[in-house]
């Protein structure tokens, strides 16, 4: 692959701002992702989780709560228009082309039709957003979904399109890729949600090392979370229920535990 330096565009949004970020770190990213890719066509990556705001969700600077709600790893995540990554490459343009590609998905799956949602999404930030606008309707508000990990398994081959990513692709996005900061650094959420689990903690410790998990007296399901790097984010949960689980009454459960959360910040922002 060439040795390319990307050329920022000038930022009159926060679009703007996001394609820069990325493209800054993509070439990069697909530097190492062709090392350890091309030799072995056992290993792949999904495409990253690259955020995209419509028009409703670009003034999310001017609600009272900005939400960010996050997710693990994305599940087949890639487009008729752009399945895989392409090493051929040749210069900025093509790594702005690559970018917005890919946000492309992002802004179809978030913003339209309803019913290719996953049941992660339905029961996550869906059910959320939704939870929030019973109890506090009327409210100015913006919700963004995220993932902590922005790359998940690839497929290739074997049919393996969902879950975590292998070590050495997780670890060429730990080193290449390292976004989640900066994304919350142009978001500015007040809020934060982990739909992780515990098993996700180790993920959140990678992208913040300061973070603590702390019980909270009334739920066992949700923890409070300290991001003290984080100086936008006033109040952190990670749930320790995953939206897709397969028990019983879990959108009951999970709307129990989103009632309590938003319980606990809405009168203190």
């Amino acid at each position: 692959m060439k040795t390319i330096t990307y050329q920022p565009k000038k930022e009159q949004d926060l679009d703007d701002k996001f394609v820069n970020l990325y493209g800054s770190r993509y070439v990069g990213l697909l530097s190492r992702f062709q090392q350890i890719m091309q030799p072995n066509q056992f290993i792949g990556a999904s495409l990253p989780l690259l955020l995209w705001l419509d028009d409703e969700h670009r003034n999310v600077l001017n609600k009272r709560y900005r939400i960010m709600i996050f997710g693990r790893e994305t599940n087949n995540w890639n487009s008729p228009n752009i399945t895989t990554y392409n090493f051929n490459i040749s210069s900025s343009d093509d790594i702005t082309d690559q970018v917005n590609a890919i946000q492309d998905i992002y802004n179809a799956y978030c913003y339209f039709n309803d019913s290719t949602k996953s049941r992660f999404t339905k029961n996550g930030p869906m059910l959320f957003e939704n939870t929030f606008r019973e109890l506090i309707p009327n409210e100015s508000a913006c919700f963004i979904w995220n993932n902590i990990c922005k790359i998940g398994r690839g497929n290739v081959g074997t049919g393996h399109a969902c879950g975590l990513a292998p070590y050495t692709i997780h670890k060429a996005e730990q080193e290449q890729f390292d976004v989640v900061p900066s994304e919350i650094e142009i978001i500015r959420p007040n809020i934060v949600v982990f739909l992780t689990g515990s098993q996700g903690d180790s993920f959140i410790k990678e992208k913040f090392p300061n973070a603590e998990f702390i019980s909270m007296p009334g739920n066992s399901f949700v923890d409070r979370v300290s991001l003290p790097e984080q100086e936008s984010v006033k109040y952190a949960y990670r749930v320790n229920m995953h939206p897709s689980a397969r028990i019983a009454s879990l959108r009951e459960k999970l709307e129990n535990v989103y009632r309590f959360i938003i319980g606990d910040f809405m009168d203190n922002i």
